[in-house]
């Protein structure tokens, strides 16, 4: 891959990003044996990675992007392009993924807790100033954490080239991600070197909780911040909600995010 551009400060502009990222994913085929669902096409990205200046991080996107129960979403519940009815070519899948937040069925009981932290930092999704990536493009079922060990590493490494080009060559600058399970999987990829720089103590139903906070470099260096906390899974009170996620917002605020 040549990094000299981004060793030089300068970046693709916006459009000629886009071009190749439908160039790349006419390319794109699935990893085999990786628990991928058939018909699906992949996701680049949740958002505009060519315009925003924040991305946030997961494993893959979640089967319910695409299917209700064992069947595709249908007609105008549709979130993303698939192959349900033909091979869907790479300009929709692109603009799918470009302007999912802007359509009206965006996953915002998943998107909705990172949406409002973002927004404790000055970022959103729905602006375009923040987007989600995954290190896999893929949805799979079952869900990744129920992957056999090498569905899980075909997964992964499959793609792993394509999330380097995105955060190398777009205006992204900050990497954030959510959760044990993602800091332990990312942990555990190329490119990415995490460490433990401090805590935050938080109360959940009642009980008092410890939840780490970690920093460190992703792809050529991009600045990457975590918690270890998964937000979307927290089961408390609106306050201590409030409390958890000022305090997770104060601290990135604090490291210029």
């Amino acid at each position: 891959m040549d990094t000299s551009l981004k060793s030089r400060g300068e970046k693709m502009d916006s459009g000629t990003l886009q071009k190749q990222a439908m160039e790349k994913i006419t390319h794109m085929t699935p990893p085999i044996d990786a628990g991928v669902i058939a018909g699906t096409t992949p996701v680049v990205s949740f958002g505009d990675f060519t315009t925003a200046r924040i991305a946030t991080l997961g494993i893959n996107p979640s089967s319910k992007e695409f299917m209700s129960g064992e069947n595709f979403i249908q007609g105008k519940k549709k979130r993303l392009v698939d192959d349900e009815h033909g091979k869907a070519n790479a300009v929709d899948i692109w603009f799918g993924c470009q302007n999912y937040f802007k359509g009206a069925n965006a996953y915002w009981p998943w998107f909705g807790a990172l949406e409002e932290l973002l927004k404790g930092v000055g970022a959103s999704y729905k602006d375009g100033s923040a987007c989600h990536l995954d290190l896999s493009p893929w949805a799979t079922f079952p869900a990744y954490g129920q992957l056999t060990p090498t569905q899980q590493s075909n997964l992964l490494k499959h793609d792993a080239e394509f999330l380097d080009w995105q955060i190398i060559e777009s205006p992204i600058k900050k990497v954030l991600f959510n959760g044990a399970s993602v800091h332990k999987t990312i942990s555990e990829s190329r490119n990415f070197y995490l460490q433990k720089v401090g805590e935050i103590k938080y109360t959940s139903g009642g009980h008092s909780r410890t939840s780490d906070l970690v920093t460190g470099d992703g792809p050529m260096g991009a600045s990457v911040f975590g918690w270890t906390v998964n937000i979307q899974a927290l089961k408390v009170t609106n306050d201590e909600r409030a409390d958890v996620m000022a305090k997770i917002a104060n601290w990135l605020k604090e490291n210029g995010v």
